[in-house]
């Protein structure tokens, strides 16, 4: 069997290192000097040949190189982020990406939590995160992924498979199959503290909404406070601070989201720890903002990493703007809109991708 899964430059991009014609010489070869081996196809199907596989195949049968039933196909359910991402939430818990439906826990099935002194070191070390990663390894389909496969079987693009996509892109050739411990990206929702409160969100994400949220609804109020408390980890947990620097090391990739990531200026720390080892132009910074700041004295840093994405939550215009992101003001997130624009129009400032996500609701 040969382990091919497109034909041409689809095939050596795929298989890096391949050269096509000297594939189509050997199976030529093959055919006339050992007629009677039984030859076929063992073809990986993924986001990269899904839409051209169905040609490969049916051009090697045309050409005579294989029989229509010589060609095995394994579908590639494999994730990047189990092997190296980490993502720390707002209430503390831990997981290795932002959609799955559960999180990191301990041996005896408690969860781990930075608001209870666990670090991301916890995390990577841990049997629960070993057979989710064995899981993948032996083409199981997790439940707790399951956000991934039901986009995949309606026909939508998965976080899964957009991961997989970009880490290909980002480091090509490289492998990402790291040693224990080392991860490439980190997700840091560094607390709940925002200066927002946004009709389509709670108090789990921004510690605006809790004394309304315990005004209304006074049984649970306690368990919001509770959640309050736990999305102040980054204050309390001065461990988490210490082992970060190990996995700055290897970082590529740092994802700040919120809260409001902007208010925290502790992450600012974070950056300059890259930069003084040296390392930040070999790292992506990405963002999801309300659009309330521009940090100013804070510019400087941005420039000497690789590419800061800027993602600016927009889900409408003037009065339903400030409706819907209450006590946002549309006209002053469009005025730090533009000064982000005009930032990333000038290289010597850095490499900016300024772009806008939008949450679709009843409003």
């Amino acid at each position: 069997g040969a382990s091919l899964d497109a034909e041409g430059l689809r095939g050596e991009y795929q298989r890096k290192g391949t050269k096509w014609d000297d594939v189509v010489s050997n199976i030529e070869l093959l055919k006339e000097t050992s007629p009677e081996v039984d030859f076929y196809i063992s073809a990986t199907v993924s986001a990269y040949n899904a839409w051209h596989i169905t040609d490969f195949h049916r051009s090697w049968v045309d050409k005579g190189y294989i029989r229509p039933g010589d060609w095995y196909m394994k579908w590639n359910m494999s994730c990047v982020l189990p092997f190296t991402n980490v993502e720390a939430r707002t209430d503390g818990t831990m997981s290795v990406c932002c959609i799955m439906q559960d999180h990191a826990k301990h041996t005896d099935g408690t969860s781990m939590n930075l608001s209870k002194g666990d670090t991301l070191t916890d995390l990577r070390k841990s049997k629960w995160l070993k057979n989710l990663q064995r899981d993948f390894s032996n083409g199981k389909k997790p439940d707790a992924c399951n956000n991934c496969w039901r986009e995949e079987e309606a026909g939508i693009t998965s976080k899964r498979q957009r991961e997989n996509l970009f880490w290909e892109d980002w480091r090509p050739g490289r492998s990402t199959d790291v040693k224990e411990g080392i991860v490439l990206s980190l997700d840091l929702k560094l607390g709940n503290i925002c200066n927002s409160k946004c009709r389509i969100c709670s108090s789990f994400a921004s510690s605006q909404w809790v004394a309304e949220e315990s005004k209304w609804e006074p049984e649970t109020a306690h368990l919001k406070k509770a959640i309050n408390k736990q999305g102040m980890w980054p204050q309390t947990n001065d461990d988490f601070w210490t082992d970060i620097d190990y996995h700055l090391e290897h970082v590529e990739k740092l994802e700040f989201y919120g809260g409001e990531p902007l208010l925290i200026d502790k992450h600012f720390e974070i950056l300059q720890k890259v930069i003084d080892a040296g390392r930040a132009d070999q790292v992506m910074l990405s963002y999801n903002t309300n659009g309330s700041i521009y940090p100013e004295k804070h510019i400087d840093l941005w420039k000497q990493f690789k590419k800061v994405e800027l993602f600016f939550s927009i889900d409408d215009v003037y009065d339903r703007f400030n409706y819907i992101r209450h006590p946002g003001n549309f006209q002053d997130v469009m005025n730090n809109f533009n000064k982000f624009r005009h930032l990333a129009m000038d290289p010597r400032n850095g490499n900016y991708d300024i772009g806008i996500f939008q949450t679709v609701s009843i409003y």
